[in-house]
């Protein structure tokens, strides 16, 4: 018998073969084949029905008026990405936006109809939330299978027939108005992606998903945020049902409070579909890399509902997926320390004891309790002395634990018990203080502290124990002793690794260099499978893998089908087929849960880490292995698009002042140097409100200009009164204010274009589109391209630099561009691509990977700087032709950027040649920076001295968060003094005294948010101390405080309250004024008194 998916390729097919002869109609359909004319409209087939439904379209804005709330309800939707193709008003996108956690996309086919429907939405407040493009009418521009929604109103679509299948999510909806009905299409579930029910992938806690579609990832599917993970870990993440759900502390690294909450997302978009905070639940974790490592097994999701615990010893609650509503409580299950799901049955290791004693990992008498997991009805009930951690799984048939000398098994449904198996021969230790150095190495002996665990795995007709560097294995069937043999320890910091695939147990070999004492710094990737019923090694993987590293990632490996993804570099993916290991050192897990394959794509959480920091993305993202052929790329003139305003600038052409501020931190190097004076004391001249998230502000021939990003519009105000002069809405975010140059405002977009307005009146000159394609992803809640683009381009000697994309490892690298200003004419394109020729990242020793002359380095995205011979992407050198350079060349540039703002101290800005990555990690990126060069969370620069506030210096590198935070000056001039060793690559020691000579350092009463130099003052704005971390001050809703400090000494000159904290690195300065744009969303003047 054919399969679904066959059928619906010959479906296709035959549909393509008369679209392309043109004569596709709707009674073709009556020709097709009985068998094929009962498949099409049972999976509703998109390209007959959208194609056949055209000539007799009609508008579809009468939905606005009633259709939508039933539109909703039928798709079976609660949030997810909506797109209306063929748009012509944006009142059904309105409409659609404010009736749940959706996120809409108008595509426009007629270009003069789009401000008018931006204008609809702006004027419903929904710009960001509601968005609107103009549509070629042929292709789709979006990720592959990321819509959950598609409304076609458009009789003049010229869509190829795929391009509706390509689209649309698993489960996803096709909409078409046919004579006043409605034809719909749904996409069906395909047979070789996988969910994830269980932080173990299910009750059988064998974490390897049958998901073949996961491999090696080379796309971006979605991103989301946090950028960086507060506390440590994502206590677990599992999927059901197009949807992922995890629990994670997503508060803002300054605040007092943590966040924890149970996120529901898309899986396919990202969307978040809602949120339920879990108030209680970080009291149970220690410090980082620190368990309990049950907390992972408090989250299962299955078909529509998800089971959790929503405090931290409550008892398991039953969510709706879909909105999140609490259904019921099971009051039985209070205390619960870990469960697990089978065959409709929800076992539950409850233990009755105090918070107290457990988080001392006292052995408490505990209980298991089976319910059925639809009704809560319980099933039985069995009190235990001893379940040892993780190690509680369940087939269709029976539950296995271990309780601490041998493994038990009792029937699911009755709790009966079924067999009792032989001593397992290791010794227990109970240990309340977590090392990470002491992961059970000595033979028989399992360690049990907050993160380590033994692992249990029933597999087939197998029941695997593994822990005490010892693997035993029984019969499910009775749990007769089949075979034990020698295994290795667990991982640095976690669990011990296991796997069952392809009827072998596959695990690390023996002489692997797992963590421990006496690990040698060079390291391998070797794996042995065994055969479950004897034991005999059936194959072995032994890659020289090269790796060097203080430490391994500090998470459990998972698997794919056939393939292993190990928790080395970053994530390896070890083909245990070929042997082949690509290496990933660009991602990597968060601390104990690592990453989930699931849904055909690659799940990775946010982290902490520093490792690898000037390559590796952060953020919370899905990742993909493969995508569909795009389209073939438009011919460079055909990437320009001329406005009205073309080549009409020449009457306001007049160069920039001195006084003037006119692009980000003022000038090419970014230096936060002011070019006017200013006096200490400060009085307000003008307020403006604009609302939303605003950006820096720059100021160029008497306005002052910035971008209400979320909102995705770019406004000038009088610089003299606050007036607004104009403003311009475009296609996504403008994260960062434009440049201001010969009478043109030039700026970026997260669409993935270059725009050039007239800076007098805002009308589009031109815009360019740096990305190669015109194709759409959802990133932080909004949708924006898969090559985005910074919003303060780069000016150089009468030439635009800007970069499109995000990683030099993702979708094609990065576009490095060079434009004509005034014309729109592209330069010079550079593809930064840091992927061997082949697209793949075999690893090739220490330091490379085959094929890659650069090492294993790579890029992020980031505003450009230069000091007028280079031009900088973050660490990166560039000639002005955009050839990379070799040299290493000291700029100001962060860590993390120049946009982030996040307050890790893990990652700083420095006045340096390049910041610490590679093997090092998180150690020396911390130590190295801020005990050579001058480094802080902000800076600025003169000729001679750079600014800064940040932690004292370390006198000698040690681990830690570093000394006191201050204000400081530091001479630019430092490096590396003589017979003192800077860590790079194979070194891993920083010997001497190596530190900045501060110039002077200086405690303030707030944190640095924003910061400049005017003449001999420095500017600095923040919330005060007693407000930090605060809701209010993170919200913008708490005063702050401008301080004017002396550059010679660091003196306190004066004090200014301002209403409301600055937004990072949020202000400027020109003809003696100060301007800053806060947090609650205002645009303040300020100038010394008697200034009018």
């Amino acid at each position: 018998m054919e399969s679904p998916e066959c059928e619906r390729q010959e479906v296709l097919g035959v549909c393509r073969e008369k679209y392309q002869a043109g004569s596709l109609s709707p009674g073709m359909l009556k020709e097709l084949p009985v068998k094929l004319y009962e498949r099409l409209y049972e999976i509703l087939s998109a390209v007959a029905i959208l194609l056949a439904a055209l000539p007799a379209m009609a508008d579809t804005a009468g939905l606005a008026d009633g259709r939508i709330e039933q539109l909703l309800a039928e798709s079976g939707l609660s949030g997810g990405l909506i797109v209306h193709a063929g748009c012509d008003d944006g009142l059904l996108a309105a409409s659609m936006a404010d009736s749940g956690s959706f996120l809409v996309h108008a595509l426009v086919r007629d270009p003069d109809r789009l401000d008018a429907v931006r204008a609809d939405l702006r004027n419903r407040g929904l710009c960001g939330r509601a968005t609107a493009v103009v549509w070629d009418g042929r292709h789709l521009p979006y990720a592959d299978h990321s819509v959950n929604l598609l409304l076609l109103s458009d009789a003049q679509v010229e869509m190829a027939p795929e391009e509706l299948d390509r689209v649309l999510a698993p489960g996803g909806l096709a909409h078409v108005n046919r004579d006043g009905e409605m034809a719909t299409y749904r996409q069906p579930w395909p047979d070789d992606i996988d969910h994830w029910t269980h932080a173990r992938y299910d009750a059988t806690g064998n974490p390897t998903s049958r998901d073949t579609r996961v491999g090696p990832p080379r796309y971006l599917q979605w991103y989301a945020e946090p950028r960086w993970n507060r506390s440590v870990k994502t206590s677990s993440m599992v999927s059901a049902g197009g949807r992922i759900f995890y629990i994670l502390d997503d508060s803002h690294f300054a605040a007092r409070e943590r966040s924890w909450a149970l996120i529901a997302r898309d899986a396919f978009n990202g969307i978040q579909l809602w949120r339920h905070p879990l108030p209680t639940w970080g009291g149970a974790f220690g410090g980082k890399k620190v368990g309990p490592v049950q907390m992972h097994r408090k989250l299962i999701a299955h078909d529509d509902r998800v089971y959790t615990t929503l405090e931290e010893f409550a008892p398991v609650s039953v969510l709706d997926a879909g909105t999140g509503e609490v259904l019921r409580t099971l009051p039985e299950t209070e205390h619960t320390e870990e469960m697990i799901l089978s065959d409709g049955v929800l076992v539950a290791l409850v233990n009755p004891n105090t918070p107290a004693d457990v988080r001392r990992g006292l052995r408490q008498p505990k209980a298991m309790v089976a319910l059925k997991a639809d009704s809560g009805q319980v099933l039985w009930r069995q009190a235990v002395d001893v379940i040892l951690p993780l190690c509680l799984a369940a087939d269709d048939r029976q539950v296995v634990y271990h309780d601490g000398t041998r493994l038990e098994s009792r029937d699911l449904t009755t709790g009966r018990p079924r067999w009792t198996s032989a001593p397992t021969g290791q010794e227990v230790s109970w240990q309340d203080v977590a090392n990470p150095d002491r992961p059970g190495a000595e033979p028989s002996t399992i360690w049990i502290t907050p993160q380590f665990a033994p692992t249990l795995m029933i597999y087939g007709d197998v029941v695997a124990f593994a822990g005490g560097k010892q693997l035993n294995v029984v019969s499910a069937s009775d749990g007769q002793e089949l075979w034990r043999g020698d295994y290795p320890a667990s991982n640095y910091s976690v669990p011990v690794d296991l796997f069952g695939f392809g009827g072998l147990l596959w695990g690390p070999d023996q002489d692997m260099n797992l963590w421990g004492p006496g690990r040698p710094r060079s390291d391998s990737l070797y794996f042995n499978s065994y055969d479950p019923r004897t034991g005999d090694v059936q194959d072995t993987i032994r890659e020289g893998y090269g790796f060097i590293f203080q430490h391994h990632r500090c998470h459990q490996m998972k698997a794919a089908d056939r393939t292993i993804i190990a928790a080395r570099t970053g994530i390896e993916f070890v083909d245990t087929s070929s042997g082949e290991v690509q290496s990933h050192h660009w991602i990597r897990g968060s601390c104990h849960y690592g990453v989930m394959p699931a849904n055909g794509m690659l799940y990775v959480p946010p982290h902490d880490c520093a490792c690898y920091v000037r390559a590796k993305l952060p953020g919370f993202f899905a990742l993909k292995s493969a995508r569909s052929e795009l389209p073939a790329a438009d011919l460079d003139d055909r990437r320009l698009e001329r406005g009205p305003a073309f080549g009409q600038t020449s009457a306001d052409k007049a160069p920039v002042q001195p006084s003037d501020w006119p692009t980000y931190r003022r000038d090419p190097a970014r230096s936060g140097r002011a070019g006017t004076a200013l006096t200490p004391k400060l009085q307000p001249v003008w307020e403006t409100s604009l609302g939303g998230t605003l950006t820096a502000p720059v100021i160029a021939g008497g306005r002052v200009f910035l971008a209400q990003s979320d909102a995705h519009r770019v406004v000038a105000l009088d610089a003299a009164d606050g007036r607004v002069l104009w403003e311009q809405t475009v296609g996504g975010r403008v994260d960062s204010p434009p440049t201001i140059y010969e009478g043109l405002a030039l700026f970026g977009c997260r669409d993935g274009w270059v725009y050039a307005l007239r800076a007098a009146d805002g009308v589009l000159a031109w815009r360019f589109r740096a990305a190669p394609h015109e194709r759409w992803i959802v990133s932080q809640g909004q949708l924006e391209s898969t090559w985005p683009i910074h919003g303060s381009v780069l000016v150089v000697n009468g030439l635009l630099y800007a970069v499109a994309g995000r990683s030099s490892y993702l979708d094609g690298g990065l576009h490095l561009v060079a434009i004509q200003p005034h014309t729109g004419e592209m330069r010079f394109h550079k593809t930064l691509d840091s992927r061997a020729p082949d697209g793949s990242q075999v690893f090739d020793g220490v330091d490379a990977y085959a094929g890659r002359e650069e090492g294993i380095d790579g890029y992020l995205n980031d505003v450009l700087s230069s000091n007028g011979e280079a031009v900088f992407l973050r660490h990166q050198v560039f000639d002005l032709n955009g050839n990379r350079q070799d040299e290493a060349i000291a700029h100001l540039h962060g860590a993390d950027g120049y946009l982030s703002g996040d307050t890790t101290n893990r990652l700083q800005w420095s006045y340096a040649p390049r910041y610490t990555s590679l093997h090092q990690g998180a150690f020396y990126c911390m130590q190295l920076s801020r005990t050579l060069y001058p480094s802080g969370r902000i800076l600025v620069e003169d000729d001679q001295v750079v600014y800064g506030y940040g932690q004292n210096h370390y006198e000698r590198p040690r681990p830690g968060p570093g000394g006191q935070f201050a204000l400081f000056a530091a001479p630019k001039e430092t490096g590396v003094p003589e017979g003192h060793t800077v860590v790079e690559y194979r070194q891993l020691s920083l010997r001497g005294e190596a530190s900045v000579g501060f110039r002077w350092w200086r405690p303030i009463p707030t944190q640095a948010w924003a910061m400049l130099q005017a003449a001999d003052v420095l500017f600095v704005a923040g919330p005060e101390q007693d407000a930090l971390g605060s809701e209010a001050a993170l919200a913008g809703q708490s005063e702050a405080i401008l301080l004017a400090v002396s550059t010679a000494d660091g003196h306190l000159h004066a004090r200014t309250a301002l209403p409301s904290p600055p937004v990072w690195d949020g202000m400027a300065a020109a003809d003696g004024c100060l301007f800053l744009a806060t947090r609650d969303g205002r645009v303040l003047c300020l100038a010394s008194a008697g200034k009018e």
